[in-house]
Order: C-alpha cells, then sequence, then structure tokens
C-alpha cells in the first residue's frame, strides 16, 4: 500500500502556546507558499485554518494568516493527543469567529476532522451567518440523525440543504467534507460521498455571527466532542486537493490512506512508491467502488495503470474477459504461462471504465514465441484514446504519432495502414492496428487470432499483450 508521505517542516514557538513534537506551521496545506504556486499537491491559501496545536483556553488562532482567530468560550477542554484537540461539552462551551467571510462567488469548501461525542440535536461543526435564518452556512448534524448536514440560506431563503446519509461516525474520528463549486455539490466523509448538480453559493455579504461549535438557531443543541482541524476556503476545492489535505493529516485521527485515482497519482504522492499491486479510486468522490490495480512505477518515469492484460499459451483460443468494475492485474510475465483461469490477471477494461479513468497517455506491450521483436511504445494520440473510451472510431494515424520506449524493435506501430473500427468492448483487442498480411496485434482477432507484430492467422503462439494508461 501506499507508503507514509513524510514532510518536514519547521516547528517554531509560539507564545502562549503548548509546542508539540509534531507541530505544523502556518500554510502547511499548500507544501509551498500557496497563493502563487502551481505545484500539483498546492492547496493554497484557506480563509479559515483552525488547529487544535494553536488553541488556549480562550482562544484558537487562525493559522491562515487571514487574522480570523476564534475567541473560546466558557474554557473548552485542550488535549495534546491527535497532536492537539479541542474538546467542547454541548453545554456551553463554543467559539465565535470575527465579521466578515462575505464573498463565497468561486466557491466554498469546509474541511473538518472533528469526533461527535453521540447525538445532540442539530450540532454544529460551524454556522456562519447574520442569525437565525440570515446567510447562513451550515456544516454539522441533520437534526437527530447521523446524516451529515450542509445547508445554505441565501437571505431568509434555504436555497440548498443536502445530507450524506450515515456520513457521521459517534465517538470516533472523522474527516467531513462540504463543497460547492457553482455547478455541483459534494458532501463526503472518509469511506463515502455524494455529490450533484446545483448553482448555489452562499450571498456576498458580510457574516457577523460566525460560530465554531454552536448555532444561530438558539434552540439547536450545541456541539459535543473534540476538534482537531477546521478549515474554511474560499473556493471549491478540486478532488486532488481535498485528497492532498486528507492524506497530509489523517495519520493523526489513525484513518487509512485515501485512495487515489491512478498509478500516477500515486507516484506524484510518494516518489519512493514501487510497481505492485494498489488500491485507486478511479473517479474520486463518484460512484465507482474502490478497486485494485497495477502500477508500473518505473518504466518511462512510471506512473502507469495497468488496463489490459493478456498472458495466452499457444493452442489455445479462450474467451477475453471485459472488465466494467475492476482492473487487471499484473501476475506472471513469462512466454508459455497460461493465464486464462485467473479472474484477476485476465483481461481488459471496458470502454465505460475507461471513460471514468483519468489519463492523456498510453502504452502498449507486447511480446510473442514466434520471433524476439518487442512493441513497448506510448502514445497521445487524440483517435486511439477516444476509440478505446467510446468503442467508436479508431485508431487511425497512430503510425505517425508515437514514441517508442526502451527495447522496442517491432515494426508496429510504424507499419500500421489499416484499422479496425467501431468494435465496442473490443476495440482494444480486435485488430485496432495493422499491416495486411504482414504485422498486426490482435488478442483473440476475429475470434481466434493471437499475433504480436506477425500473421499466423490462429493462436499457435504463446503470446504477451498489455495496454497501459497514465
Amino acid at each position: 500500500m501506499i507508503n507514509s508521505f513524510k514532510i518536514f517542516l519547521f516547528i517554531y514557538l509560539l507564545s502562549g502556546f503548548t509546542v508539540l513534537n509534531s507541530q505544523i506551521t502556518s500554510f502547511q496545506y499548500g507544501l509551498t507558499h500557496p497563493n502563487t504556486s502551481t505545484s500539483s499537491s498546492s492547496i493554497g491559501r484557506p480563509i479559515l485554518l483552525l488547529d487544535g496545536a494553536f488553541a488556549t483556553t480562550s482562544s484558537w488562532t487562525d493559522t491562515s494568516g487571514q487574522g480570523n482567530t476564534v475567541a473560546l468560550y466558557n474554557s473548552p477542554t485542550l488535549s495534546s493527543t491527535q497532536d492537539g484537540i479541542v474538546g467542547f461539552n454541548g453545554l456551553n462551551q463554543y467559539g465565535i469567529a470575527p465579521s466578515g467571510f462575505d464573498d463565497f462567488s468561486n466557491g466554498i469548501t469546509i474541511l473538518a476532522f472533528v469526533n461527535f461525542n453521540g447525538v445532540s440535536n442539530w450540532e454544529r461543526i460551524l454556522d456562519f451567518g447574520n442569525g437565525e435564518e440570515s446567510n447562513n452556512i451550515f456544516f454539522g448534524r441533520d437534526a437527530s440523525t447521523n446524516n451529515l448536514g450542509f445547508g445554505i440560506r441565501q437571505g431568509s431563503t434555504p436555497t440548498f440543504f443536502q445530507t450524506l446519509t450515515n456520513g457521521i461516525t459517534n465517538n470516533g474520528w472523522g474527516f467531513y467534507v462540504g463543497r460547492l463549486n457553482g455547478t455541483t455539490y459534494t458532501l463526503l466523509n472518509q469511506t463515502t460521498s455524494i455529490s450533484g448538480s446545483t448553482s448555489v453559493l452562499p450571498n456576498v455579504v458580510t457574516r457577523n455571527n460566525n460560530y465554531i461549535g454552536e448555532s444561530n438557531w438558539p434552540a439547536d443543541d450545541l456541539f459535543d466532542g473534540s476538534m482537531g482541524v477546521v478549515a474554511l476556503y474560499d473556493r471549491g476545492l478540486t478532488d486532488s486537493q481535498i485528497i492532498t489535505f486528507y492524506n497530509q493529516y489523517r495519520e493523526r485521527y489513525s484513518l487509512p490512506p485515501w485512495p487515489f485515482k491512478n498509478c500516477k497519482e500515486i507516484l506524484e504522492y510518494d516518489n519512493s512508491s514501487t510497481s505492485g499491486i494498489y488500491a485507486i479510486d478511479i473517479d474520486g468522490f463518484g460512484a465507482l467502488p474502490l478497486m485494485d490495480c497495477y502500477c508500473d512505477m518505473t518504466t518511462d518515469g512510471g506512473g502507469w495503470t495497468l488496463v489490459l492484460n493478456y498472458l495466452h499459451q499457444s493452442n489455445t483460443n479462450p474467451a477475453l474477459s471485459v472488465k466494467t468494475n475492476t482492473l487487471p492485474l499484473q501476475g506472471s510475465t513469462t512466454l508459455g504461462v497460461d493465464e486464462s483461469g485467473s479472474l484477476t490477471n485476465w483481461g481488459h477494461t471496458a470502454p465505460s471504465l475507461l471513460t471514468a479513468m483519468a489519463f492523456t497517455e498510453l502504452r502498449f506491450y507486447g511480446k510473442t514465441s514466434a520471433h524476439g521483436r518487442i512493441i513497448n511504445f506510448k502514445n497521445s494520440h487524440s483517435n486511439t484514446i477516444n476509440y478505446f473510451k467510446t468503442g467508436t472510431g479508431s485508431m487511425s494515424g497512430i503510425n505517425s504519432n508515437y514514441s517508442t520506449l526502451e527495447g522496442h524493435t517491432a515494426y508496429l506501430p510504424s507499419s500500421a495502414i489499416d484499422y479496425f473500427s467501431n468494435e465496442g468492448n473490443l476495440a482494444m483487442t480486435n485488430f485496432p492496428f495493422w499491416l495486411a498480411g504482414t504485422n498486426h496485434w490482435g488478442i483473440k482477432g476475429g475470434g481466434n487470432r493471437w499475433e504480436v507484430d506477425d500473421y499466423p492467422g490462429d493462436s499457435s503462439n504463446h503470446t504477451f499483450h498489455q495496454i497501459w494508461v497514465r
């Protein structure tokens, strides 16, 4: 699995605070200082960043650099566990942030690591607004359920409210996120998510009653539990930025690593990652399940995700396996091994699944017992990518749109002038590129031909075909 991400950060002293061994500095979420960075892991500056390591019994310092330090009332309990947490008793303890928080025209993202002690009616992680039913931004428990709620009022009108069913874990740490970006909403915790379409954003208005752990509705319960990190962004963070935020802090709360979308993201996160099997979530916070994949972390810089793998034994003609909710894994790479009976190694990804995957490059690899030539090339050919994602079109033009990789000695794809088209689920297998009577890429092509840069016209040779994406 993914190795721990090690970030070496300066430890500094703030007057009146207990400095913890793993204490981290302001702007830690950017990894580089924040607003100007173009780093793929940079999140940029929030407008509120509360970390339990920077709290006293009377104030909770905003380490975003925006000066929105929260006043704490009735001495919440401080603890050095989880590298610093603030505990609220659900009776009379809460926080108030300064006035402001006016402009969310670029979206809003709320992120929080909190531990709910139990069910308190309508308890808030935060509620920013101007009193009851007045331009509120609500994030917390939906009534007395275990549903996570996220709501927006424009003036007194409740224009948006969504819940993540059973999204709250009681008596345990969880990661909770609400996001609006002007086109979609997302609610999630560390295991589940919900999203949909909405154009709602908070009104641009100065908010004067900005509570942490308290509600603008006097009848609602106060928050009962502990808070570790609470952050507010005045824009809709991307999925990868939310994942970076989570993975940077989740070890404090003994939460598992967030699965990345592909092998490239894993390698960017930890450049010491080695080739092998990883768990990924190819559509991020979408509906597809977590699935295992095989990553090549060395070839051409690494970060390749395997999407087609057929190690075929000579004189056999087994059925193909079209995978719609799993990815093929690499097993043996030795010619002559028969993997046709493997439910995990044998198969290729359907266009419906490839469509959900983010990639801009393809890599083809093939070898056969019939000769010593190796196919090993990559491309960013739009026709090919579109064909494999949709099953319609063809690979026409691949013969002049590729780069060879180490060991490539085959005539294909440069010799290819013929292309099957509109093959649907068989787009990657049924002669997507070839030269008539000479050089072919065929995986049960035409129903019985297994060919790698040659033309035996049958299944008489051991063959090995792979396709990777990045």
